[in-house]
Order: structure tokens, then C-alpha cells, then sequence
């Protein structure tokens, strides 16, 4: 099929970070160029820290530092909802690609499928990728203060202790930075600037107060008020604008006293009660906004003139900050909104019910389900909240990794809602399987019972379905197979396969991959099969992409390559008519696709759609399809060669999401590369030995990892028992795929042990098994070794039948050479002479010995000689074979 004509590239439709968030705010104010170069040259450091309260213009300082610093600078405004596992990273990297694009793909799509400890698995590979930057970068973080969350805190300190040198974080907040520096201070790493740093003098105050006032105000009554306000920026700028509507300024500054709390109150209140009522009452509706726009103001107020409103706020000066160029989108000065916030308070609760309510529903239409969500909260409506958690959930948990949030939100909901949304209690448990609280799954599942214990048939029905679904789930997390099958059929007896066609699917899914890991192979393909048809006719397109990858998987494990490419090929094919695939089905498909072409060694074809399937995932953002991505892409390094490049991917691959015996992958490459050392060290903390049975629950992959380290690292007789052991499981299982492997690596190991027969008996079964479906790589992967092995057995003439034989000189022919890349080395044991191959094409065209003679001017006992030599080299008995055998190699040309 043409794999060209696919439709691509494609997006995904989910994003909760606000472009505001990662903006820098435009710069605005008096200019302080000596706090912005003292910045600059902190900024060569490791951390600049902003520490004074509310008011003291640190944002407005470091938006005026970032527009004209020599560093490239990603802005974080942070907000009570980054105190999550994945929201603030999210918000990390989507600022660090707002200037680096494509940078941090891989980092940013581990977000997208979180673990139970996302933030330990993702502060090393951020590090890592930061230390490839291109230029000097700045990080900043605004309102560092609103971060609390213990392991969001340790997350940051990680990060900023291994920060490379070109990159430097700026944390301004209200206070100290809550993470320890003493180690960092010593070093003379950290500047901190505080509120006497950042206080206005008497110059300043002159130039912001005129400004604001209209006219020039008296230069004592510019010094008193700074000697007052101690050059509390906010509290300047509340009294300039006050003052401009006050007769006897100088009255008003002498009555200015208290803590800077009191003076904003005082100066807050002075300037709302001169507003025109319609716009306070604007301001006061939207103060539940931490960001808003015209459009989103007048949707949530139902106010006609917001537009009008919002422009007096300029002009005043009312601390309503534009957050762009194009004054699209706004903020309040945290001072200002809390009096605001306040007033809000003050309104119905019917008011504020509807206002939040308007709010949700904006944010619904916009796509910001997080955002509807809240406000549907703080609206007490409930029934609202839930039936966005109901329609939205897979694409919070699968696509956004907000499972934590969702965790949370269930949780305010009372038990009566509960009760009539049975989805939600299947969401909840999913969401706490999935960030690996299992324990308090499994203790709502026993509420769940409690909850429907007086419920009618169907409802019990509904319960015993969902809750066997949810306990498959939670058995598949654990690990326990057996579990998984029972809950899962359990399920299945019981789902709706109209109503539940998506839960079908996934519970399928599961039991697919339960029988996989039970050395059910055959099982496990149906299961696969069914998975993948239930995925495409109800729309869940995890199923639908799993069930595909995984059923061509099982085939190639069981040895049927060709039927595994059918497999692909048939959906690619469904994919290319329909054009309509969002970028879920396709990457899997042309990796697979990819996988089956490098195993026939045809490489040039494999690296196009492999390099294809990685573009797609980095747009979709999956980190497990990314993972697979990444093994993938290593198998085919290795196969072209370049083995320490494999090595990197299956780290990544590793780092991205770990298997339970994590470093296998990266062991066997190191064994490649000659490292026995390292590979024998992963070995023996593996937790496998050589005289276990062959377990492929334990892990099948991994315990084949260690057979082979053994077999190369120590042939004892230990070693070949395991290696007996599992190369029965294989055979007995269907996995002919793995026996071919196995058996590759038993003929090296008896051969390096002195066991010729035995070498060659292996040798002969795993090409059985493999020629009549083309493997190829599984053998050249092994090496000079097995090209050796290959050439001997080639040579015995009674050890193979035709076809067999000629599958051998095939596999011969295509063993790379060591001396130049991409180049074939010749299969022969011992290549021929410049003079042999004369002869050999001579002997091709049907010439005599006596004809050979004299066209080479020699004797024809020479040319005997000659000939006696290439029949030995060519392991032929006569003339015609010695010329079969030499264009089956491709000596000839």
C-alpha cells in the first residue's frame, strides 16, 4: 500500500495551559534600569529569588528585565491549580517550548500518561533535555508562593540542583521560597531581592504619581508619602490615583497610617467609590476570574457595554493589567482582586450561584473543561460538574493526565449523586488505579457495594458490572494475571455491549494483555482482535490502536510474520480511506508497520515511517505509544549499525515508562557493545536465576535479556537448562517467534562452549521456524557468530534440504561488513581471488576448462586447481552448483 498517501500531520484537541499563563506580561510603569541589570548579572547565577509581599512590583520589574535581557526567558504565572503532579510541570514545559519548540516532546507526553511518581521519573530526563538547549535560557516563576504541595516543592529543588549552567530560574513571590538554599547561598549562587530592594525612591515615586495625578504633585508631599508608604509600590499607585480625585491632597497623605494592609484598603476602597457603579459592578462579577477577556466578561455578567467598561479601566489606571500585546486578555492586581473578592462575597447567592454557572459554561464551550468544571463547582452545582467529569473523563485521564484532579473533584461529590452516575464511581476508581492509589480503589469498591446494596436488579446489574470492570483495572495495576482474566470475564458477562461499548473495549484490552503476560498466546490474539473491532465501532480509540499493535505483535511473538503485516496493512489501509484518523491510530500502525519491515532487513523502508510515527506522537502526546516509539526506532539503530545511538533510545524508552524489571533493553545493548561488566551487573540485581522456570508473567522480555547475558557471559550447564526450559515454554506456547531467538542464542553459547552438534541442532530448528516466514534480523543481529555458524552449516550438505539451504545463503548475504556501512561483505568464509572470479564467470557463460585456459593465457592444470578451490569455497560438489550457489550470493552481479 502506498503509505505515503495517509492523511497527517494531526493535533490534539486538549490543552489546559492558557497562552496567558506562558506569556511574558507586556512591561509597564516607571523604568528601573538598575534593579533590571542587577537582574541581568544575577541572572548568570543559579537562582534569583523576588521576596516582598503583594505590591512591590515584582512581575512589573521582571517583565521590563525580560523583554530586553540577553537570555532567552520562559514565564510561568503560577495559580493555586499547579499544586498538581502533572498541571505544573505541564505549564514548566509548555513555556520552555513557547521559545524552544519540539524540544521537550518526550518530557511533555510522560504528562500525557502519568505514573504513580511522575514528578521522580521526570525531573532527570527535564534536566537532561535542558542541558541540550541551544542558547542561555532564563526560567521564570511568578507567584512562586501559591506552590505548597510537599512533592511539587521537592520536584523544584531537584530540578534547580541540577540545573546545566545555561540555565538560570527567577522565583518571585510573596515570601521565601520554600525549598532549601543554604548549600546554594554558600556557593554564592542565589541573589534575593527584597521589598527594600524593590522600593520606590523618592524620583520614581515623582515620575509614576505625576503621571497618575495628571499634574506634578509637591515634592514634600511626594517624600512624605514614600517616607509613609516606606516606597510600597501598589500603595503609591493606589494613593496617585485616590489623590487625583481629592481636593487637599496633602490632608489626605497626613491621615495615611497603619500596615500596608490598611493602606490598601483605604486607597481601594477610595477608589471604587468613586467609580461609575455599572463598571464597579463589572469589576466585582468578573473578580472570579483570574484571567478574562471582553467576550468572557460579557458571557458570564450578561453586561452588553463590557467593552465600553473595561476601556475606562485603562484610562483610569485601575489596576487592570493587560496580559498581551493585543490587549485580548486580562488580570487584576492580587490587592485589588481580594477587595474585589470580597465585595463578591457580599452579593445573593443566587447571583453568585448564576455568575459561576455563565462561567462554566463559557469555559465548556471553549474546550477549558478544568475551568468549567471549578466554576460548576463553586456554583454548588453539582449535577453540572458531574455530568462534564462523565462526558469529559477519558480525555482528562488519557489525554491530559489530570487524574489526580479528577480523583479530587469525585470527591466532593455526596453519595446520593454517586448513586446516579455509577460511571463516575468506575471514573474515580479508574483515575486512583491509575496514579496508583490502589488501596483507596479497592476501598471504594467496598463502598460502592454499601452504595447499591438496596438498589433494584438493574441497577445491581450496572453495579456488578462496573465494579468488576474497575477491579480488572486495579488487577491489571498489580500485576496479578489470573485476577485480571476473572474480574475481566466477570465484567464481560455483565456490561451492556450496546451501552458499554467502551468499557467492552477496554476490559477486553486488559484481558488481551493478562493472557499475554500467561504465555496464552492464542487467547491473548483473540482477545487483541476483539479489542480492536470493539475500539473502532464505539469510538474508543485506546482499544481500537491497542488491540491492533498488540494482536500483530502476538503474531510476530508466534512466528507468523507475514500475517502480522496483513494485520497492519489491512488498517492502514482502513485509516488511508477514512482520512479521519486524529493521530491515535496511525503512529502505532506505522511503527508496527516499521518493526515487521526491519525484522526482513529492508531498513531503507522501515526509517521513513518510523521517523513518521515519531512526529505524529509528539504532536499527540502518549507517552506509552512514545515509548514503544522509542524501542522501535533503537531496534532499527541497531540494526543499521549504530548501537550506541540504540543504546540512547531504549533509555529514553525506559525513562518514559519504566517496566517492572527496569534496564533490560539498555543491558542487552550494552552487551552488544561489549560491556559484559555492565551487562553481567544488571543480571545479577535482576532477581532472575539460572535455575528458574521459564515465567513469563515474571516477564517474558526480561528473563530472556538474562538468558542470553548468561549464555554469552557464562555457558555453564545452569545456563543451558534455563535456556532448554524456556525454548519449550515458546514452543509449547505458539511463540515460535521467541523460540527462533531463543534457539539463536543456545547455538552461540553451545558453540563458544565446545559443543559443535549441539550448536548446529539449534541453528537447525530456529530455521525451521524462520524460513518460511522471512526472519532475518533475529539472526544478523547475533553477528560474526552466526554468520560463522551459518557457513558451516551451509557446508554440510546432508544437514539441509534445498530450501533451506537456500534460505541460508540469503541470510549469508545480507551479514553487514565491519569495514564500511551499508556496503555487503562477502559471505564466504574465504572470499574469492581477483583470478577465481574471472574464472567463475567464465565457468558461468558455459565455457570448458580447456576454452577457460586460453582465454586466460594459462594451463588448463591451473585452471583445475583453481576450480578445485572455488568448489570448496562455494560448497559446491560440481560446476553447476559452484555457479548456482555463486549468483545466489550475488557474486555474480
Amino acid at each position: 500500500m502506498a503509505i505515503e498517501n495517509l492523511a497527517g500531520p494531526f493535533a490534539w484537541p486538549v490543552d489546559l495551559i492558557h497562552p496567558s499563563k506562558i506569556t511574558v506580561p507586556p512591561a509597564r510603569g516607571v523604568a528601573r534600569p538598575h534593579l533590571v541589570a542587577r537582574i541581568e548579572r544575577a541572572a548568570w547565577g543559579k537562582l534569583t529569588v523576588l521576596a516582598a509581599p503583594a505590591g512591590w512590583g515584582k512581575t512589573s520589574l521582571l517583565a521590563e528585565w525580560a523583554v530586553g535581557s540577553s537570555m532567552n526567558v520562559a514565564w510561568v504565572s503560577l495559580d493555586q491549580g499547579d499544586n498538581t503532579p502533572t498541571r505544573f510541570p505541564r505549564a514548566l514545559i509548555a513555556a520552555l517550548d513557547h521559545i524552544h519548540p519540539l524540544q521537550l516532546d518526550d518530557v511533555s507526553t510522560m504528562l500525557r500518561w502519568p505514573t504513580p511518581a511522575i514528578l521522580d521519573e521526570i525531573d532527570a530526563v527535564l534536566v537532561a533535555r535542558l542541558e541540550h538547549f541551544p542558547e542561555s535560557t532564563a526560567i521564570v516563576f511568578d507567584d512562586v508562593q501559591v506552590l505548597t504541595d510537599p512533592d511539587i516543592l521537592r520536584f523544584f529543588s531537584r530540578v534547580l540542583e541540577h540545573l546545566p549552567p545555561s540555565i538560570h530560574l527567577v522565583a518571585a513571590g510573596r515570601g521565601e521560597l520554600r525549598i532549601p538554599l543554604a548549600r546554594l547561598r554558600s556557593a554564592g549562587a542565589v541573589t534575593v531581592l527584597r521589598a527594600a530592594d524593590l522600593a520606590f525612591t523618592v524620583p520614581e515615586a515623582t515620575s509614576m504619581l505625576g503621571d497618575l495625578a495628571g499634574a506634578p504633585l509637591d515634592p514634600d508631599d511626594v517624600a512624605m508619602l514614600v517616607e509613609r508608604t516606606e516606597g510600597w509600590i501598589a500603595g503609591l499607585r493606589l494613593a496617585g490615583v485616590s489623590l487625583a480625585n481629592q481636593r487637599d491632597s496633602r490632608a489626605a497623605i497626613e491621615r495615611l497610617h497603619g500596615t500596608q494592609r490598611d493602606i490598601a484598603d483605604y486607597f481601594c476602597e477610595e477608589v471604587l467609590s468613586w467609580l461609575d457603579p455599572a463598571l464597579r459592578l463589572l469589576l466585582v462579577e468578573t473578580s472570579i476570574l483570574p484571567t478574562f477577556s471582553e467576550l468572557l466578561c460579557a458571557a458570564v455578567t450578561g453586561c452588553a457595554n463590557a467593552h465600553e467598561l473595561l476601556t475606562q479601566t485603562t484610562g483610569a489606571d485601575l489596576f487592570v493589567f493587560p496580559l498581551d500585546d493585543e490587549r485580548a486578555w486580562y488580570r487584576y492586581h492580587g490587592l485589588f482582586r481580594d477587595l474585589l473578592l470580597a465585595d463578591f462575597a457580599r452579593l445573593p447567592d443566587a447571583r453568585r450561584a448564576g455568575l459561576h454557572t455563565r462561567a462554566s459554561e463559557w469555559y465548556e464551550r471553549h474546550g477549558l473543561i478544568r475551568e468549567a468544571v471549578e466554576h460548576a463547582l463553586s456554583a454548588h452545582d453539582l449535577a453540572r460538574a458531574a455530568a462534564l467529569i462523565d462526558t469529559h473523563a477519558d480525555t482528562l485521564m488519557f489525554a491530559c493526565g489530570e487524574t489526580n484532579l479528577l480523583a479530587g473533584w469525585i470527591d466532593r461529590f455526596p453519595d446520593d449523586l454517586l448513586v446516579a452516575r455509577p460511571t463516575l464511581l468506575r471514573v474515580h476508581a479508574w483515575a486512583l488505579t491509575t496514579v496508583g492509589r490502589i488501596d483507596h480503589a479497592e476501598r471504594l469498591m467496598l463502598r460502592v457495594r454499601d452504595l447499591f446494596a438496596s438498589a433494584p436488579a438493574a441497577s445491581a446489574q450496572e453495579r456488578d458490572a462496573q465494579l468488576a470492570a474497575v477491579r480488572a483495572r486495579i488487577a491489571a495495576y498489580r500485576g496479578d494475571h489470573e485476577a485480571t482474566v476473572q474480574h475481566g470475564r466477570e465484567a464481560l458477562g455483565l456490561l451492556d455491549p450496546l451501552r458499554h461499548g467502551k468499557i467492552h473495549g477496554d476490559v477486553v484490552l486488559s484481558i488481551g494483555f493478562a493472557e499475554r503476560a500467561l504465555g496464552n498466546t492464542e487467547t491473548a490474539a483473540t482477545a487483541f482482535g476483539d479489542a480492536a473491532r470493539l475500539g473502532r465501532l464505539h469510538g474508543n480509540v485506546q482499544a481500537a490502536r491497542w488491540g491492533v499493535r498488540y494482536l500483530a505483535l502476538t503474531r510476530m511473538s508466534q512466528g507468523r510474520l507475514n500475517e502480522a503485516e496483513a494485520i497492519v496493512d489491512e488498517d492502514l489501509d482502513r485509516v488511508r480511506e477514512e482520512l479521519a484518523d486524529p493521530g491515535s491510530m496511525l503512529p502505532a500502525l506505522l511503527m508496527s508497520k516499521a518493526e515487521i519491515l526491519v525484522e526482513r532487513n529492508d531498513l531503507a523502508a522501515a526509517r521513513p515511517l518510523l521517523e513518521r510515527a515519531m512526529s505524529i506522537v509528539q504532536i499527540v502526546g502518549d507517552a506509552k505509544i512514545l515509548h514503544n516509539a522509542y524501542i522501535a526506532m533503537g531496534t532499527l539503530l541497531l540494526a543499521e549499525g549504530r548501537p550506541a545511538e540504540a543504546r540512547e533510545k531504549m533509555r529514553r524508552a525506559e525513562e518514559i515508562f519504566p517496566s517492572a524489571i527496569r534496564g533490560a533493553r539498555v543491558a542487552w545493548m550494552a552487551l552488544i557493545q561489549g560491556n559484559a561488566v555492565e551487562a553481567r551487573r544488571w543480571a545479577e540485581s535482576s532477581g532472575f536465576s539460572t535455575d528458574d522456570a521459564a515465567e513469563p508473567a515474571r516477564g517474558e522480555y526480561e528473563q530472556v535479556i538474562f538468558a542470553r547475558i548468561c549464555a554469552m557471559t557464562d555457558p555453564s550447564p545452569a545456563t543451558f537448562g534455563l535456556a532448554d526450559r524456556l525454548i519449550e515454554d515458546a514452543e509449547r506456547g505458539g511463540r515460535f517467534g521467541r523460540a527462533i531467538e531463543l534457539l539463536t542464542i543456545a547455538a552461540i553459547a553451545a558453540h563458544r562452549n565446545g559443543n559443535p552438534d549441539l550448536a548446529r541442532h539449534s541453528l537447525g530448528r530456529a530455521l525451521a521456524y524462520a524460513r518460511h516466514e522471512g526472519f532475518v534480523r533475529v539472526f544478523l543481529n547475533e553477528g560474526r557468530e552466526m554468520q560463522g555458524l551459518l557457513r558451516d552449516l551451509a557446508r554440510d550438505r546432508a544437514a539441509l534440504d534445498d530450501p533451506t539451504r537456500h534460505y541460508v545463503m540469503d541470510l549469508l548475504n545480507r551479514f553487514p561488513t565491519d569495514s564500511a556501512p551499508g556496503q555487503t561483505a562477502s559471505p564466504l568464509a574465504e572470499p574469492l581471488t581477483a583470478r577465481q572470479v574471472e574464472i567463475l564467470r567464465l565457468l558461468a557463460d558455459g565455457r570448458s576448462n580447456r576454452e577457460i585456459a586460453g582465454r586466460l593465457y594459462i594451463a588448463e592444470g591451473t585452471v583445475k586447481a583453481h576450480l578445485h578451490q572455488l568448489f570448496g569455497k562455494l560448497m559446491a560438489r560440481n560446476r553447476t552448483e559452484a555457479v548456482a550457489n555463486a549468483r545466489e550470493l550475488r557474486l555474480l552481479g
